[in-house]
């Protein structure tokens, strides 16, 4: 449905661009008439979405932090992809790539309103980093399929999937993000 202070010219070069979806449409004018858009992450702890909001489309996938207390390494991110999605997680010793220390783990966050969190057993590591890597896919792997409902949102191969952090190969798309975690 086309606003009805939209220009036909608008309308028309817009559509040539394939942007007639009503996020198209909407998003494009908000940035060509310069209206402010309140963000939800500037509202009061208390009130702030447990979801990462996107204004454009993209699908967002971050560590919001990373701490090692007692031999246990707790991290905790925040997306904006829909609740029961399944994130692959990496977590590897920066000695592990040269062979001095076999430091790797690896497993399946689920995305429960807009949030993860994961606890791993480090006690054994030597002081040192290590790199957190995220990633959703529609092939999450560890024996795993990703719910229907997250299949359905973001395509079989996660062709729906947008953003600067998500990449494609051999025709699927996924989200990757790293994250250096100092260890004590």
């Amino acid at each position: 449905m086309t606003p009805p202070f939209a220009s036909p010219l608008l309308v028309v070069w817009l559509r040539r661009l394939g942007m007639v979806g009503m996020f198209g449409i909407v998003g494009v004018l908000t940035m060509a008439c310069g209206s402010p858009q309140e963000s939800p992450a500037a509202a009061p702890a208390a009130e702030a979405p447990a979801v990462v909001e996107s204004n454009d489309g993209s699908v967002r996938l971050a560590v919001d932090s990373a701490v090692v207390t007692d031999g246990r390494l707790r991290f905790e991110g925040s997306t904006n992809l829909i609740d029961g999605s399944l994130v692959a997680f990496v977590l590897e010793h920066d000695g592990f790539a040269s062979g001095d220390f076999d430091g790797y783990l690896e497993g399946l966050v689920t995305v429960q309103n807009g949030s993860f969190s994961q606890e791993l057993e480090v006690t054994r590591w030597p002081a040192g980093h290590a790199r957190l890597r995220l990633a959703f896919s529609l092939a999450p792997g560890h024996g795993s399929e990703q719910p229907p409902g997250v299949t359905e949102a973001y395509g079989a191969q996660g062709e729906r999937l947008l953003g600067p952090d998500v990449t494609d190969t051999a025709g699927s798309r996924k989200v990757e993000v790293r994250f250096d975690v100092p260890l004590p």
